[in-house]
């Protein structure tokens, strides 16, 4: 079986990044899914942050992105 796939690509520096998503897909799901995956990031983001800082330096409390 062969499908075909519609594909968003953005080159930043020297690395290029794809999101591939069915033709016939609504752009709010699009929206909705690429919301998701910026949520992951910056939780991703959040978390290093916080596991690179002094223990004994006080820590504001963060909420994290849904």
């Amino acid at each position: 079986m062969l499908k075909g796939k519609s594909i968003l690509e953005v080159k930043k520096g020297e690395n290029i990044y794809t999101f591939s998503f069915e033709p016939g897909a609504h752009a709010g799901e699009i929206h909705d899914a690429l919301h998701e995956m910026k949520a992951f990031v910056v939780n991703k983001i959040i978390e290093v942050q916080q596991a690179s800082k002094p223990v004994n330096e006080p820590q504001p409390p963060v909420e994290e992105v849904k």
